[in-house]
């Protein structure tokens, strides 16, 4: 995961503590995709007591597997087990200047709820987006 973290970002990226407290300690869910005896990809949510929103705190793929798939899997993913803990929405942030995550999440219905100025490490400016999940078909009733 360590070494994922470091392949896939530049800044922002999570260290070894980070990761075995989110791991072992956090209310949070972690999703690997494996090959070849190296991690390739993934994801972790967040899971708050009584909430209705899942939260993705993060998702990478290698850069040389990006754009086969991975990113939109692991997403897939998160959303299913949000959807099976009754979760009625996703929310995640993103770098504003990200524009190739920004586009997978829109495609997948992620809407812009937030303009986050200076989120990130160095002064980066963020995005908070938000998807409202279908449950049974259907969406929720309740308002996003």
């Amino acid at each position: 995961m360590v070494r994922l973290e470091h392949q896939g970002f530049h800044s922002d990226r999570f260290e070894r503590r980070q990761i075995r407290h989110l791991l072992t300690r956090a209310n949070a869910t972690c999703w690997i995709v494996a090959g070849k005896g190296e991690a390739l990809g993934a994801a972790i949510m967040l899971w708050r007591e009584g909430s209705t929103v899942g939260h993705l705190y993060s998702i990478v793929v290698q850069p040389k597997f990006r754009g086969r798939g991975l990113g939109n899997r692991l997403l897939r993913v998160c959303e299913r087990a949000a959807r099976r803990r009754g979760c009625e929405r996703m929310s995640l942030e993103v770098r504003a200047d990200n524009r190739r995550a920004r586009q997978l999440y829109e495609s997948l219905g992620y809407r812009l709820t937030a303009y986050l100025r200076d989120y990130y490490q160095g002064g980066s400016d963020g995005l908070r987006l938000v998807k409202i999940l279908k449950t049974n078909g259907r969406r929720s009733r309740r308002p996003a």
